[in-house]
């Protein structure tokens, strides 16, 4: 994925889960900041377990970036990058079938890179 790829991404991501604010909590208190992840992905792709709950704005991107690489990394040859990336980070690795938080990412990444 390019750079101009991943920025869109985040932004989708940032947009769908917390209308881009990075100390959204959600999930009756399981999922924290602009990306809504619950600590124990957090702390998958690497970000420090203290730091969950109360990251920066750049720690937490940086975060995202790490998911999204692992995600990439576990992604079977049949199946598209940004389905994978966006069914993964809702649902867990392996999961392949779309589902409507999966449409929402898809649909606000579009617009990202149609608008930039």
């Amino acid at each position: 994925m390019t750079t101009s790829m991943i920025v869109a991404l985040l932004m989708a991501f940032a947009q769908v889960e917390s209308s881009h604010n990075y100390q959204a909590v959600g999930d009756g208190g399981k999922a924290y900041g602009a990306y809504q992840f619950h600590k124990a992905r957090w702390c998958e792709a690497g970000g420090r377990p203290e730091d969950w709950g109360n990251a920066s704005r750049l720690e937490q991107d940086r975060v995202m970036v790490n998911a999204i690489n692992r995600y990439l990394k576990s992604k079977p040859a049949d199946v598209d990058a940004l389905t994978w990336i966006t069914t993964s980070h809702n649902a867990g690795h392996g999961h392949r079938t779309p589902s409507k938080y999966t449409e929402k990412i898809l649909r606000a990444y579009e617009n990202q890179t149609h608008t930039h």
